[in-house]
């Protein structure tokens, strides 16, 4: 769930749903550029069904048209402002949510590469985004200046574009990080703000 708020330059043309349903999307003030939206499948809940199977479904899609020159990142944004930006997985507790824009230079999904976090510096959540070739695991190793290891974390990563959200709170001290993403014989290394 979560509020996806559209600025000024930026209005709503016409939505189309995948997953979701029209009882899913809010849309009472999108001439304010407000959208509201919450999703669940409760059989999914229910049911042995693999998680990762609904990977890469859409639940729905936005046409929107610009009304001035501007990047779409910095127009449209993800916020708990009605419905609080967050995700209850299925195995307990709560995720944050997070919205990311892939770059027009990305690489093709047969190539491994490792993006910038989205957004940079980072105040609240930040996402890293990264493609690999094929599934396989991958380790993304965050380091503070003096190159002491903040955070490890294995992702089972899937083959094309992958999404990883961190929580300000997980980082430590303001200052500039590393973040390493390791896959099988590929390495990439970028950095991140902190504030």
């Amino acid at each position: 769930q979560g509020t996806l708020e559209l600025g000024a330059g930026l209005e709503l043309v016409d939505i189309n749903y995948g997953r979701a349903t029209a009882q899913n999307v809010n849309l009472e003030q999108a001439a304010e550029g407000v959208i509201p939206f919450s999703w669940d499948d409760a059989a999914a809940a229910t049911s042995s069904a693999d998680p990762d199977s609904y990977r890469g479904e859409v639940l729905f899609t936005l046409s929107v048209r610009a009304t001035t020159d501007a990047e779409l990142s910095d127009l449209l944004s993800l916020t708990g402002r009605i419905t609080g930006a967050e995700a209850y997985p299925l195995t307990g507790g709560v995720s944050n949510l997070v919205l990311g824009f892939l770059a027009d230079e990305q690489s093709s999904a047969d190539e491994f590469s490792l993006r910038q976090n989205v957004p940079n510096p980072v105040d609240g959540v930040t996402q890293i985004g990264f493609t690999l070739p094929k599934a396989e695991t991958a380790v993304l190793t965050i380091r503070d200046v003096q190159g002491r290891t903040v955070i490890v974390r294995e992702i089972e990563g899937h083959a094309g574009t992958n999404l990883v959200p961190l929580n300000r709170s997980e980082l430590g001290a303001s200052g500039v990080y590393s973040y390493t993403l390791v896959a099988g014989q590929h390495a990439a290394t970028k950095q991140m703000i902190i504030r």
